[in-house]
């Protein structure tokens, strides 16, 4: 019944969010990172960033930099701008590398989206139909859920959303995330 960190399994749940928010109409897969986080654009940004779109960074394929990706960028402030900072140095969509601060951008598109946190985007559409009361999940400095790392669920918690996934999405009678995005994930 304890909440444990559930690390990198976090990013699925960031993954569940923007198949919703596509759904939803708030956001397409192929939007750009660098439309959509233009406040957080640095001064002299790598142009390619605008090729980088929402589907590149929920498979890992954004062609960052991999230096985007140090912990040490989580010591700063606004770490969409850190992580922007760096050059696309692959055609996105090509190469595959693990890549936690792009998942955290795609949460960041989904919460400005949604104009809500990660968490709270969630509990009307996963979290209650699914029993999970009170998730807790980790901040950056600004407040916007860390998406590829942080979230805390118990164990039974876990169990009930890998049982979702197996069902394609659906809970009981109802279809909590649309069953095509389960199949793309």
């Amino acid at each position: 019944d304890q909440p444990h960190n559930l690390f990198s399994v976090s990013k699925s749940f960031c993954s569940m969010a923007a198949g919703l928010a596509v759904s939803e109409g708030l956001l397409s897969y192929e939007d750009s990172v660098a439309d959509v986080l233009r406040d957080s654009l640095p001064e002299g940004y790598d142009n390619k960033l605008h090729d980088v779109k929402l589907r590149h960074l929920l498979s890992m394929s954004s062609g960052l930099d991999e230096k985007s990706d140090r912990r040490s960028l989580r010591q700063k402030k606004d770490w969409a701008r850190e992580v922007l900072h760096f050059k696309v140095l692959h055609e996105p969509g090509t190469r595959f590398r693990y890549h936690t601060l792009g998942t955290y951008l795609a949460g960041r598109m989904v919460a400005l989206r949604a104009g809500m946190s990660l968490r709270d985007y969630l509990m009307p559409r996963l979290f209650i139909p699914l029993g999970i009361e009170k998730p807790q999940w980790d901040c950056c400095p600004m407040g916007y859920s860390t998406a590829g790392f942080g979230l805390h669920l118990s164990c039974l918690d876990l169990a009930r959303t890998a049982q979702l996934l197996l069902n394609r999405g659906r809970w009981g009678d109802k279809q909590l995330l649309p069953e095509e995005d389960v199949a793309r994930a």
